[in-house]
Order: structure tokens, then C-alpha cells, then sequence
């Protein structure tokens, strides 16, 4: 049996791995001596804003992973408490892994960021791979 709660801490800090190397890579970008240049931020607005969406999202499975362990751990976790973890954990790893959708139409890859391998490594961690392959995820989410 899987220990939604458990394996989303480990999702979380993986997710925060995985934007701590977005916001290396966008740092470079717009501030390669060490402070940030306007004309460079200008020039990479898109790369800063798709950085944005990415460390919201992994302040949002964060979040989230400590509302379900405290309400696990005040004996509060019910079942559909599981399932709401479990659906909103799959999207949102399947968003960071493959692509987040800034607008209806304009997503940011991890690829854009020189991070299409880290973003596999995310992928293929054990506790993300669970939800990410879920095989109730479709009953789950009806």
C-alpha cells in the first residue's frame, strides 16, 4: 500500500530540486555578473516568467504536502482527502515534468531551460513515477 502523504513530502522536494536549477539557469540569463541587468530581464522576460509558474507550482505541492500530513497526522485523512492528493499531485508533476501552461496558448519546457534531462530525472523518481502512473488516476478523477 502507498503512503500518498510520505511520497508527496518527497515529490515536493524534488520539485523545489528541480526549480532551484531553473532559477540558476534564468540567473545566468539576466544576471551573469551576479546582479540583475534590466536589458537582459527585458530580453528574457519569457525565460523569468516561466520560471515563475514553475516555483509557484512547486510552492503549491508544498502546500499541499503539509496539509495532508497534518491532517494525517491529526487522525483527519479520509479517503477523499487521498484522492484529492493523488490527482492534484499527478497534473502538477505532469505539468512540471513536461510543460506549464503560461497562458491557453504558451507553455515553458524544462527543455527551455537547458533542464530537459533534470526534468526526466524528476520524472523517473520513484515517489513522482507513482503519480505520474497512477493506474486509478482516470477512475480517480471521475
Amino acid at each position: 500500500m502507498t503512503d500518498w502523504v510520505e511520497e508527496a513530502d518527497g515529490v515536493a522536494r524534488k520539485a523545489e530540486c528541480l526549480v532551484s536549477a531553473i532559477r540558476e539557469a534564468v540567473a545566468e540569463l539576466i544576471a551573469p555578473a551576479g546582479k540583475v541587468e534590466a536589458e537582459l530581464a527585458d530580453r528574457h522576460q519569457r525565460a523569468l516568467h516561466g520560471f515563475a509558474w514553475y516555483a509557484t507550482l512547486a510552492e503549491a505541492l508544498a502546500a499541499t504536502a503539509a496539509w495532508a500530513r497534518s491532517a494525517r497526522d491529526a487522525g483527519e485523512w479520509n479517503p477523499i482527502d487521498e484522492l484529492i492528493l493523488r490527482v492534484g499531485f499527478g497534473e502538477t508533476c505532469n505539468q512540471i515534468a513536461h510543460g506549464v501552461a503560461m497562458s491557453q496558448s504558451e507553455i515553458v519546457r524544462p527543455a527551455e531551460f537547458g533542464l530537459a534531462e533534470a526534468a526526466s530525472d524528476f520524472a523517473r523518481d520513484t515517489a513522482v513515477d507513482r503519480f505520474l502512473n497512477d493506474p486509478d488516476a482516470v477512475t480517480n478523477r471521475a
